[in-house]
């Protein structure tokens, strides 16, 4: 019955060493550029995100069918603001690779992603899912990952003489 149970509690800690070592080589952050708005007005989100050394991530802007899993940026819907245009990828890498027979984009230790939005109402409040996949350049592994953010702009304030 002993052994039994050592085996048993030796599973248990192993598992939860593997849920200990789940690796998230990405960190998100969202801003607004402003910080304030009113509506109205257009602002840019901005997406920036921090790789860790020896790991990429795919960019959003190539074809999906070629074979990585592009990053995706799904915005809740809600009546305080609407999106202009698409996410637009700042300054990412390109690569032609012969596996996936075309060529993408990708980020190296830094990536940033700007969003236009227009503002509908006062203080919007600002969800997003963010989608893709990190690979390592040691093993080639490479982890999907779902990140959420969101982001609650302050209102301009008006201006007194």
């Amino acid at each position: 019955m002993k052994r039994i149970l050592f085996f048993v509690m030796f599973l248990l800690a192993g598992a939860l060493n593997l849920k200990a070592q789940t690796q998230d080589p990405s960190q998100w952050s969202i801003s607004a550029n402003p910080e304030a708005a009113r509506a109205g007005e257009t602002i840019e989100l901005v997406f920036n995100v921090k790789i860790e050394p020896k790991w990429y991530l795919y960019s959003s802007d190539f074809d999906p069918e070629l074979g990585p899993m592009v990053t995706a940026f799904k915005f809740e819907s809600n009546n305080t603001c609407e999106l202009v245009g698409e996410v637009v990828p700042i300054n990412p890498k390109k690569k032609y690779d012969a596996l996936w027979g075309g060529e993408y984009t990708y980020f190296k230790k830094e990536g940033k992603f700007i969003q236009k939005v227009k503002i509908l109402k006062d203080k919007p409040v600002i969800k997003v899912i963010v989608t893709g996949q990190v690979c390592s350049d040691n093993n080639e592994k490479c982890i999907p990952f779902e990140k959420k953010l969101s982001l609650s702009l302050a209102s301009k304030k008006n201006k007194t003489k």
